[in-house]
């Protein structure tokens, strides 16, 4: 999937506050990222993952009349008329800034939403068959914390999308091809 392609979709599932579309773009974000090795499908995970925990929040809405919400889709609608992968990432960015602004403002999270979205996916990519340190790295998360959170939410055991040998050498072939 094309990076113009995810950052519409994420916009457009924020505009329609549509959390489970949210939700399968963080999977389809951590799948690219794993296999095509390309930051910005994380910063594309992180951003719906977060997404979708603030439009759960009604504070989101409120919070300084909307300050947040409204720059957020003013952001997010920029990015449908950018054609420059480095501009869309950029702006990205700083919605992900702004994001980190309302949690400090709001204290509401007991954990960052972003650093848990990078857990949620580094854990993604583990259960799916990367060794620890590839998904640490991949999903930029400290590898201590990542291990932590995978024991402590079983998260692999739960996951049901675990590769066997086979599947994994292809996809380390598709890689180095």
């Amino acid at each position: 999937m094309k990076i113009r392609e995810v950052i519409r979709q994420i916009s457009n599932a924020f505009q329609s506050e549509n959390i489970k579309e949210l939700k399968q773009i963080v999977s389809i974000a951590t799948y690219n990222l794993g296999t095509k090795r390309d930051k910005n499908y994380l910063l594309f995970g992180i951003l719906a993952y977060s997404l979708s925990k603030l439009l759960q929040k009604e504070s989101f809405y409120n919070l300084k009349d909307g300050y947040y919400y409204n720059n957020i889709k003013d952001y997010l609608n920029m990015t449908k008329h950018m054609s420059n992968e480095n501009e869309i990432s950029k702006i990205c960015e700083k919605i992900i800034s702004l994001i980190i602004e309302f949690e400090n403002f709001d204290k509401k999270f007991a954990k960052s939403i972003v650093q848990k979205a990078k857990l949620k996916i580094g854990a993604t990519l583990y259960a799916q068959g990367f060794s620890l340190s590839t998904a640490s790295e991949l999903s930029e998360e400290n590898q201590d914390e990542l291990m932590t959170y995978i024991g402590n939410t079983l998260f692999a055991d739960r996951l049901k999308e675990s590769k066997d040998i086979n599947e994994r050498l292809n996809q380390l072939s598709e890689l180095l091809n």
